[in-house]
């Protein structure tokens, strides 16, 4: 299966951008790859949507992926990267540049069996907010629900720390 994303180079200029069809173990690769750490202007960014013109809400097309973002109350790395993999979902899962050993945060994509209009995008995310609070007992950051919104590939936090798991077999959401 294809998916559709969107890449900006810089954080600082939101007009240039790049628009690929790549497989789901391609897109792992892609965020998953070990990043020296750099200041947040010069990270790489990415969306699960593709735009017409300028990145919007108003302009974002279809995604097949799903993404959440954990930052507070988050169980340790270890032990959801244990649970992904019991749960035989196909997942990315990066540890975010903000990740401390005191203070998890990290990022989960899931890809989705259908194709997600941008106008959809909230009802999916409160669909999936649900999921997740079930079944994983954490709340993803409610800030990511808006089509337009982009995510950082991972990177070595300031300490040098990066932690992923890729599962590219499996169950589809």
């Amino acid at each position: 299966m294809q998916y559709s994303i969107t890449i900006f180079p810089q954080l600082t200029q939101p007009n240039k951008k790049h628009e690929y069809k790549t497989t789901f173990g391609t897109l792992a690769d892609f965020l998953t790859k070990e990043r020296d750490a750099v200041p947040k202007k010069q990270q790489v960014s990415w969306s699960p949507y593709t735009f017409q013109g300028k990145r919007s809400n108003k302009t974002a097309q279809f995604s097949r992926l799903a993404v959440f973002d954990f930052d507070e109350n988050t169980q340790q790395v270890e032990k959801i990267k244990k649970q992904m993999q019991n749960l035989r979902l196909q997942h990315i899962l990066h540890t975010t540049f903000s990740h401390t050993q005191e203070k998890h945060k990290y990022r989960i994509i899931l890809p989705l069996d259908f194709a997600c209009a941008a106008g959809d995008q909230k009802h999916l995310y409160a669909a999936m907010t649900t999921w997740a609070e079930e079944t994983l007992k954490m709340t993803p950051d409610r800030a990511c629900k808006d089509a337009a919104r982009t995510f950082f590939t991972s990177y070595r936090n300031p300490a040098g720390k990066m932690q992923t798991s890729v599962q590219e077999h499996g169950k589809i959401i």
